[in-house]
């Protein structure tokens, strides 16, 4: 539709920042203007509610119906970026293994990360396809009676709290994929019996997360929530500080739905007992061998170790340390304890900080793929070699951790949800 052009336009053009800050704001406020114009999203009060276009009587709060073993279960994977949610999920739920994953992204970078690692595997039994769109592209049509689990990580920035974010919440353009995705869970007559998205710890306190609830329960699911971290998890205990939002959901109509009752105003901070890990140090993060050439890219510039504000803004950690800051997509870019934190090689005692040149060239960034293995991905992922240093580092950013997803997953489809 021509609403559907026009505001596709507005987020490209907010994308590559050609419009100053005013103007953005501006076209921010008239793309959502169009889309309640043509009944997409409505205004109450100071926030935003989601009407469906089906105006029909008919009971629409059905669950897909379960497939048989031979059929197996569907995912769809909606803001999929390089596979995280994919690579959290179990071979199989409640017996029925996982046959089908559809997955859906409008970044091209990520896509293409996703694409390198997933399309054409041969030692898979997955079958497995990349939508490159945006989610509020798809139709009611689309998803109806398609796909029997939900994953999705929808975009943290209208909601995170980093320095100099601009948090718009339910205001920003790059909330309307998971308003859209509300519109179509109402719409639909057989919706997917499970349901997990991760976001910021911000996302908590939004009126996008409490729309989203509404939702789930005028749509019979019930949820679960949680505020989680690896380096706090006692399944993860992964050193490294992320602290993320979770909400799992399962249909009220599901087999054995009744183990699941929701408190919407309860935030759990551990999962269920499952087993408890011992926290490792950062040298078992570390590649051995990694090539000189390589090393020299991430060294941190002597300009960078002079700077007055070196000395309490860098995070410096050692092999024997046990902690990190969060990795975000500024990583590479911005050099600051709130990007994530450096490395500091062959040093055991405290750093002098005094005088961090002291340390030039032995102070560098993580590596790529070892800032995947504390994300919890496996040793068999790879990128693509048109993705560069400042790419790779702005993917894994924007991922998940996927051990943590893997045991929010396994209390949504395993386990008894006792705390």
């Amino acid at each position: 539709t021509i609403a559907d052009y026009i505001c596709d336009l507005v987020n490209i053009i907010n994308y590559n920042n050609k419009l100053s800050q005013n103007q953005v704001d501006y076209m921010n406020r008239l793309g959502l203007l169009i889309y309640r114009d043509c009944n997409m999203r409505s205004y109450y009060n100071d926030g935003l509610s989601i009407q469906s276009s089906d105006k029909s009587t008919l009971d629409i709060n059905q669950v897909k119906p379960l497939p048989s073993i031979t059929e197996g279960l569907t995912v769809y994977e909606f803001f999929s970026g390089i596979g995280g949610m994919r690579l959290a999920l179990p071979e199989a739920v409640r017996g029925i293994p996982i046959k089908r994953i559809e997955a859906f992204d409008c970044s091209d970078v990520a896509n293409d990360v996703y694409h390198h690692n997933f399309h054409n595997d041969e030692n898979s039994h997955i079958e497995s396809n990349l939508h490159r769109i945006l989610i509020d592209g798809l139709k009611c049509s689309d998803v109806d009676c398609k796909a029997d689990i939900w994953t999705m990580s929808p975009p943290c920035q209208p909601y995170t709290t980093t320095k100099g974010a601009n948090r718009k919440d339910n205001l920003d353009n790059r909330s309307r994929g998971i308003f859209h995705i509300m519109k179509l869970l109402k719409e639909m007559k057989y919706k997917p019996r499970y349901i997990v998205l991760e976001n910021v710890q911000g996302f908590k306190d939004s009126k996008v997360l409490e729309i989203f609830k509404s939702v789930l329960i005028e749509c019979n699911y019930s949820f679960h929530q949680y505020l989680l971290s690896p380096i706090s998890c006692e399944q993860v205990l992964i050193p490294n500080h992320r602290m993320r939002y979770y909400i799992t959901a399962e249909h009220k109509d599901s087999i054995g739905s009744n183990r699941f009752t929701s408190d919407i105003d309860v935030i759990h901070t551990k999962l269920p007992t499952q087993h408890i890990a011992s926290i490792t140090n950062i040298s078992n993060y570390i590649l051995s061998n990694l090539p000189n050439e390589r090393k020299s890219q991430l060294l941190i510039p002597i300009d960078i170790l002079k700077k007055p504000w070196a000395t309490n803004r860098l995070s410096i950690v050692r092999s024997v340390d046990q902690t990190t800051y969060c990795f975000t997509k500024s990583y590479g870019r911005i050099y600051d304890k709130s990007s994530g934190s450096c490395y500091i090689e062959d040093q055991l005692d405290e750093i002098d900080r005094n005088d961090l040149t002291l340390y030039y060239g032995r102070i560098r960034l993580f590596d790529p793929d070892e800032l995947l293995a504390i994300s919890g991905f496996p040793q068999t992922f790879r990128w693509p070699p048109s993705t560069n240093l400042l790419k790779r580092f702005a993917c894994i950013g924007n991922s998940i951790n996927v051990t943590v997803v893997r045991y929010v997953m396994k209390s949504l489809f395993e386990l008894p949800t006792n705390f």
